[in-house]
């Protein structure tokens, strides 16, 4: 954050340059017209041009403020400046840094703090009260400064400065004739539609107590912050992180709604909120659904927040409470809430949501331990970033299992089916040996399917709308999807074992041919091969299938695409490489997998491929066209 306007009355605007917390920059007199374009009629601020109201300002930023600017000098470099504290606070210091008016001279010199009324959020502003240094007689003043939002500082203000007099703001009229207290609201407007957070700055001599009884924390914050006379605007930029845009726009996209809950002015929250995409650049602040002040939303009852069609996407001026009570409302909309935080008054939002995330950097120790989640870089774009990784995650579980599972089925069915196989001892045939079935699920199915696990994520993984929290990894469709596949491979695969069975060979049957080989089992042992080898090329072929549930996958577009997985790849080229010494390397084929070598069965093994590719995108092609 960074302090680049200031606004008094009778003096106008200034300009702040410089960025960062490096107090490097200089201040300019504009007057009442703002010509940053241009940088014309601008005076430049010095100690001779100093008046009397410009250093009460400093002053009150510098003071009523306790974060702290620290330099380190490194005689062969620049030195390093470091900053502790609010970034608010801090944008304030660094502006009292660029008047020559820092806290520690300050203090130096002989302000002396007595006591001090922190922020607090209920009331939005922040108060403190000082010893003045003595003058030439010795004599020491008692000054209050407060900051805080200019609609809390103006309420407790009957005065207002303007360079060496103090006028009652009551009934004060204008050369436009309109009120001191318009007036100051259209500089404010001003300077927040440039998406400023606009502070106010006041004080005021106390004379109520003697000496002796001051800095014992006993004075009642009503008596301290009332009489104040208004000094003038501070109006400070946060400027969003350049990927905060691209981020938001990536949540609209996967159908993630971005609410923005903030204690700034509605003018300075709309205008961040359409820098970064979260309303519309055309969003009309006053007159517009999607922009709300704290006080109007906490004003309606639950009955009429429910009743709104949707949500408002920017509330300003918010208290924790009211936070709660906006994310109280998502959830009766059956809504999954995630917020982020960094102050002590998160807490309570942080605990309602469904997941409290807190900034790691900025956020403070009771926000951290209130949340589910600590971000270490403070960037709203890693949150998108974990949330397209979830899903990716998610969706790979989804095919990992649905592979497998897919497998799974069709070799049970391929052996149950085979019960009505029988020899002329009425004994079972089957088409596939146990070794067979156990060396199946570990070089064919388990490899392809970690290989699925680290499918990169596909490029519709954030153009998609957030599932439903009441569905779980086995949607209706990954059932479909594993008992349809799981079929046909059972089928295909059973028919490559009949037919080679009963159509190539003599329909022979063989004698106790689950025992071990004899001549009588030779069609067997052939056709048992070939079923092997159809079931294996199904099985590791259907892990291309399952890299997306709906789309092509077997597209050349689609096959350059899986080249990033070079897992997936090298697990289907190996496993087809295992598949020649299993079919023909003698006695291991013949005593442990109970089949032969093969020759022209390949063409049916092939054609059992081609099918099961063909019904495959077939299938997809149905589902796109049935399925929303």
């Amino acid at each position: 954050m960074v302090a680049v306007r200031m606004w008094l009355p009778g003096d106008g605007f200034y300009r702040v340059s410089g960025t960062g917390f490096i107090p490097e920059g200089e201040i300019f007199r504009q007057g009442e017209t703002i010509n940053d374009e241009l940088h014309i009629q601008e005076e430049k601020v010095n100690a001779s041009s100093r008046g009397y109201q410009f250093l009460r300002v400093i002053q009150a930023a510098s003071l009523c403020n306790i974060s702290e600017l620290r330099r380190t000098q490194h005689p062969e470099t620049h030195d390093e400046w470091t900053a502790i504290g609010d970034p608010t606070e801090i944008a304030l210091q660094v502006l009292a840094y660029k008047a020559r008016l820092p806290k520690p001279s300050l203090v130096e010199n002989g302000f002396e703090l007595l006591e001090e009324y922190p922020f607090d959020s209920s009331i939005k502003r922040m108060s403190v009260l000082y010893k003045s240094p003595p003058t030439n007689e010795g004599s020491r003043e008692h000054l209050i400064f407060t900051k805080g939002a200019t609609e809390r500082v103006l309420a407790c203000c009957t005065h207002y400065r303007e360079g060496d007099i103090e006028a009652s703001i009551e009934n004060e009229k204008n050369s436009d004739n309109t009120s001191f207290l318009t007036m100051v609201t259209q500089r404010m407007n001003a300077m927040a539609e440039e998406g400023l957070r606009v502070l106010a700055f006041a004080y005021r001599k106390y004379h109520s107590v003697a000496d002796d009884d001051l800095g014992c924390g006993n004075r009642d914050r009503d008596e301290i912050e009332s009489n104040l006379v208004f000094l003038g605007l501070v109006g400070i930029y946060d400027p969003p992180r350049a990927e905060s845009l691209p981020a938001v726009k990536r949540c609209h996209e996967a159908g993630i709604c971005v609410h923005m809950l903030t204690g700034d002015h509605p003018e300075t929250a709309a205008a961040i909120a359409k820098e970064v995409a979260i309303i519309p650049k055309d969003t009309n602040v006053k007159n517009s659904p999607m922009v709300m002040s704290a006080e109007k939303f906490d004003a309606m009852t639950d009955e009429e927040i429910d009743a709104l069609e949707e949500l408002p996407r920017v509330v300003a001026r918010c208290s924790p409470n009211t936070k709660v009570k906006v994310i109280a409302a998502l959830h009766r909309r059956k809504l999954f809430v995630a917020m982020t935080g960094d102050g002590v008054n998160d807490s309570p939002s942080l605990k309602a949501a469904n997941v409290g995330i807190a900034m790691g950097q900025s956020g403070s120790d009771v926000a951290k331990q209130a949340a589910d989640i600590i971000l270490t870089d403070d960037n709203f774009a890693t949150i998108v970033e974990a949330i397209a990784e979830g899903r990716r995650m998610f969706f790979n579980i989804q095919k990992f299992v649905q592979h497998l599972m897919s497998g799974n089925i069709a070799t049970i069915l391929v052996l149950v089916v085979a019960l009505a196989v029988k020899d002329e001892q009425k004994d079972s045939v089957f088409p596939l040996s146990a070794a067979a079935i156990l060396f199946m699920n570990l070089c064919y199915s388990s490899p392809p399917a970690i290989g699925l696990g680290l499918e990169p994520a596909g490029e519709n993984n954030m153009k998609e709308p957030p599932r439903s929290s009441k569905q779980g990894l086995f949607s209706f469709e990954v059932l479909l999807d594993m008992f349809v596949y799981g079929i046909v491979m059972a089928v295909l695969s059973f028919l490559s074992f009949i037919i080679v069975l009963f159509a190539f060979e003599d329909g022979q049957l063989g004698y106790k041919c689950n025992a071990g080989y004899s001549e009588i089992c030779d069609g067997v042992f052939r056709a048992r091969a070939t079923c092997y080898a159809s079931l294996t090329v199904l099985i590791l072929s259907h892990a291309i299938n399952c890299r997306d549930i709906r789309k092509p996958c077997w597209s050349w577009k689609s096959l350059k695409t899986a080249k990033n997985n070079k897992t997936l790849w090298l697990s289907i080229v190996l496993g087809a490489l295992v598949l020649i010494p299993v079919v023909y390397v003698p006695g291991l084929n013949k005593n442990v997998f109970k089949h032969l070598s093969i020759t022209y069965e390949w063409g049916l093994v092939f054609a059992v491929l081609f099918i099961w590719i063909t019904f495959s995108e077939a299938y997809k092609l149905v589902k796109r066209k049935t399925m929303s």
